[in-house]
């Protein structure tokens, strides 16, 4: 005879039952799973508005860019004299 198979999704389950009751949400599955979507894409857009709007230079509050500095000049080699022996 073999043994019993340990489900672990069916343990949660029973577990969770336990702990909530036989909690049903009134809202299908479907209403739920599309209303978050939405507050997701909502949440992305709103992101990507924020990140367009700091990111142009034209906006008040884009942070400032720092002055360019001039070009440093050049720093000359000088060669060393032969070594005197």
């Amino acid at each position: 005879m073999t043994e019993p198979v340990f489900d672990r999704e069916q343990y949660l389950e029973d577990e969770l039952r336990k702990v909530v009751g036989g909690f049903k949400p009134k809202e299908p599955l479907r209403a739920r799973v599309r209303r978050w979507l939405l507050l997701a894409l909502a949440a992305e857009a709103t992101a990507v508005a924020l990140w367009v709007l700091l990111a142009s230079e034209s906006s008040p509050f884009a942070r400032p860019n720092p002055p360019k500095a001039p070009p440093k000049p050049p720093v000359s080699i000088q060669l060393l004299p032969p070594a005197s022996r």
